[in-house]
Order: structure tokens, then sequence, then C-alpha cells
């Protein structure tokens, strides 16, 4: 046998290596906690410092529909008319309800440029990356 790679760690696979259909536990609890502490804070700034007001008209009915009873493995895309990093979180966790916060598979992913809200430093990429956010 080959001993010449002896106390080396066998490297990890890349998030964008694995499979999508099968995310591993690690990712899946780091993802549940990351989403809900997250999409919480948001929703409760959103609350408190502002005041949210919806009209419950057919396009707010579609968005929670499809927000709920999306099949699995469909992506939900939403795009935003402005150019800011901090409305995104706060809009959408005010619209998104709460039994679906709880469920992160459900939760949309965001995008977000590369540069600025994925620096290199390691904590950052991992809490954004947990965070459903994919980098442009």
């Amino acid at each position: 046998p080959d001993y010449s790679h002896a106390g080396e760690l066998a490297p990890q696979p890349k998030l964008r290596e694995l499979d999508a259909r099968r995310v591993p536990l690690g990712l899946s609890i780091a993802r549940s906690i990351v989403v809900f502490l997250t999409t919480s804070l948001c929703k409760l700034l959103m609350n408190i410092l502002n005041k949210v007001q919806w009209v419950d008209d057919e396009c707010y009915r579609f968005l929670q529909s499809s927000i709920r009873h999306r099949p699995a493995g469909v992506p939900l895309l939403t795009v935003s008319n402005h150019q800011s990093s901090l409305d995104d979180p706060g809009l959408m966790s005010s619209l998104i309800p709460w039994d679906v916060i709880m469920t992160p598979s459900r939760v949309r992913w965001a995008i977000a440029t590369q540069d600025i809200v994925f620096p290199k430093k390691p904590f950052v990429q991992s809490f954004m990356t947990c965070g459903q956010v994919l980098p442009v």
C-alpha cells in the first residue's frame, strides 16, 4: 500500500460539485439556522422600524401560492427593480410567511455581487452560502 499521504485529510468536494438533489446533513442544518435567523431578524426589523403594507391582490396571492405550493426541484425566480443590497432581504422577509421560513428548501435563493457580498473571508462566504445567496 501507498502510505505517502498518511495523515493528510481527504479532499472535500466543493458545494458546486455536490449533487443538488441531495444536500448534506451539516449544510442542511446550517442553512436552516442561517435562513431562519436572518429572515426572522429582517422580518422583525421591518415590522418594528418600518410600516410594511402590502395589497392583497392577485399578484400577492400568486407570489404566496408560488412560494408555498412550488413542486420540489422547481426554482423560484424573483426580480427586484432596485440596486440596494439591503432592501431585498428586508422586503422579501416581510412577504414570506412564517411556515415557509421554517422550511429553507422552500425559501428562494437570492443573487448578489461577488466582490461585495462574497469577500475573501471564509466565514462570510460560508454564511452567505448557507443563507442561499448566489454570487454573480
